[in-house]
């Protein structure tokens, strides 16, 4: 509940400040986001294999209870993409992180691109 909460209020807090989406990310800090009505944290740590990527989505409306963890490894010039799905009439919503160098960056909205293909 508390994870709940602090995930709320950081998405809050990203939406306001809408530069935030598209900042980098620093090691161990985490960057909150929402995708699809679903507050998710993202963080990393400098592995030797690569970034060591994790993206966790809260468990909020309307799931109520299902909360979802990915973890990948990124090399420099990687990405990787999560899809959140919707009704059945609407494209799942993405959620791109890129490696670029030695800088994590989330994408905007606007250049989430993999659910249109």
């Amino acid at each position: 509940m508390r994870l709940f909460r602090l995930l709320s209020t950081a998405a809050l807090l990203t939406s306001v400040a809408g530069a935030a989406f598209a900042a980098g990310v620093a090691p161990l800090a985490p960057q909150f986001v929402s995708v699809a009505g679903r507050d998710a944290v993202i963080y990393y740590t400098d592995t030797a294999a690569g970034y060591e990527v994790v993206v966790t989505f809260a468990a909020n409306k309307p799931d109520d209870g299902a909360s979802m963890r990915a973890v990948t490894t990124l090399l420099p010039g990687q990405q990787s993409t999560l899809s959140v799905g919707g009704d059945v009439n609407t494209k799942p919503a993405t959620l791109t992180i890129r490696r670029d160098g030695d800088s994590l960056v989330v994408l905007p909205p606007g250049m989430q691109t993999a659910a249109a293909r």
